[in-house]
């Protein structure tokens, strides 16, 4: 697969083989709107929020993206019946460690005087899996599975990202309402470390 560049002696773009292979360690912070998908329950949206660190292993204009993240979701679900859940309302805050895994396509832009690149931009689709790690559960699932999708940006050691997220999962086993996750998430990074092997 081939990568897009500019020349250094003219304004043309050019498309390059990428021969090297990149390795970028970094850690980043997150805020976002958390929402919920559930049969007859409303929520309105509420703030979510969380930081981690990250491993994004470009090959090529292939990229590959993991690390650990901790998020903070916030639930206030209305709609409840009385007669058969006993409640009128839920209100919880949801503390995940989890693992995502992301898989896009990495288009690199470079610096007509150097040659280095100074821009990447990464379309991605991927999934996560979420541990809660809450003492207490109250009903709820201890894990989370989902899809998410999105954008990165790469500004030399800057790393901005776009990501909405969906659970697969119905994270409550006594509620009868299929209560799933959802969020928009905006994510700003700082790339420590890179490796770059020619």
């Amino acid at each position: 697969m081939s990568v897009f560049g500019m020349a250094a002696q003219n304004d043309s773009i050019v498309t390059r083989v990428a021969s090297n292979t990149s390795t970028y360690y970094g850690v980043h912070g997150n805020i976002g709107i958390n929402s919920i998908c559930a049969s007859n329950l409303t929520q309105h949206n509420k703030p979510d929020f969380g930081g981690g660190f990250y491993i994004s292993h470009m090959r090529g204009s292939l990229l590959m993206e993991t690390g650990v993240n901790w998020t903070t979701r916030k639930l206030d679900l209305t709609g409840f019946i009385p007669q058969y859940t006993g409640i009128t309302s839920l209100k919880k805050s949801l503390n995940y460690i989890d693992v995502p895994l992301k898989l896009g396509l990495a288009v690199k832009f470079f610096n007509r005087d150097t040659q280095k690149v100074s821009t990447i931009i990464a379309p991605h689709v991927g999934m996560y899996v979420g541990c809660l790690v809450n003492d207490y559960l109250d009903g709820f699932r201890r894990w989370d599975v989902g899809g998410k999708v999105g954008i990165d940006f790469y500004f030399s050691r800057i790393k901005i990202g776009f990501d909405y997220t969906r659970g697969w999962v119905d994270i409550n086993k006594h509620i009868d309402r299929h209560v799933k996750t959802k969020s928009f998430d905006f994510t700003i990074g700082w790339t420590f470390a890179t490796h770059i092997a020619k």
